[in-house]
């Protein structure tokens, strides 16, 4: 099944932002969205194998893999200038799925990378995604952000705890190779309570980028996503925007 829809279909709109989730999450989180962004953005959201409408798909362990599947899914929505958004894993996602699609002449005009380490400095110690099932669930527990429920529920283990360890595999697999720039603009994006997007790793998000970098912090920590939707939405319209105007003015 293919895992990218629209929640509210906006066929008059001039821009598409498509958004990837992190390591356990799916379009869930980005359903409702819609109800901040302009009438001229129309909101796309992308559900990895395992999660949301695709529940049933058998989950992927490697970022390559997952951006072929992507890739053949996309195009179609490619008709118009679009934008990505990745939280977390979805921000690793994000920025392989732009290099691809820029060596295939879709380039996005803007790509927004939130709370995740630079590509070039992911550097996993463990491979917590091979633990045995009691030593991974410990590990969630013990990192924090997985619902208590989740812990008292076999059923629940029994369903997501494939697509957990898949979505764990992405990053721990992950092989940096340096290519050409991006064309687009980047916008970083951090929580102030959150570790996990350094200075080293701002400067390293920058160095794959040929367009403006701009940064952002928003109050919270990992999950600042789910906590504020409405203040990271303005933040995307605002950025998104600019973008738009920058390009144009480039075009007279």
């Amino acid at each position: 099944m293919n895992g990218i829809f629209s929640p509210q279909p906006r066929p008059n709109a001039t821009f598409r932002l498509f958004c990837l989730p992190y390591a356990g999450g799916s379009s869930v989180t980005f359903m409702d969205w819609h109800h901040w962004l302009p009438a001229d953005i129309e909101l796309v959201c992308i559900d990895p194998p395992g999660r949301g409408a695709r529940i049933g798909d058998r989950p992927i362990f490697e970022v390559p893999i997952l951006v072929d599947q992507l890739i053949d899914e996309i195009q179609g929505w490619l008709d118009r200038p679009f934008g990505l958004f990745g939280h977390s894993n979805g921000a690793l996602v994000a920025f392989e799925l732009a290099r691809r699609l820029q060596t295939l002449g879709y380039s996005p005009e803007i790509v927004f990378a939130s709370a995740k380490a630079a590509p070039a400095l992911i550097q996993e110690p463990v491979a917590l995604h091979r633990l045995s099932d009691a030593d991974f669930i410990a590990e969630l527990r013990d990192g924090g952000g997985t619902p208590e429920e989740f812990f008292d529920s076999p059923e629940l283990i029994e369903l997501f705890l494939p697509v957990l360890r898949a979505d764990f595999a992405l990053s721990e697999t992950y092989r940096y190779v340096p290519s050409a720039s991006l064309d687009a603009d980047l916008v970083l994006l951090s929580g102030t309570s959150d570790s996990c997007m350094t200075a080293a790793d701002q400067a390293a998000w920058a160095g794959e980028f040929g367009g403006q970098v701009r940064k952002h912090e928003v109050a919270g920590g990992h999950f600042f996503v789910d906590e504020q939707p409405d203040h990271v939405t303005a933040i995307l319209a605002r950025e998104i925007a600019h973008v738009r105007r920058h390009r144009l003015a480039a075009c007279i």
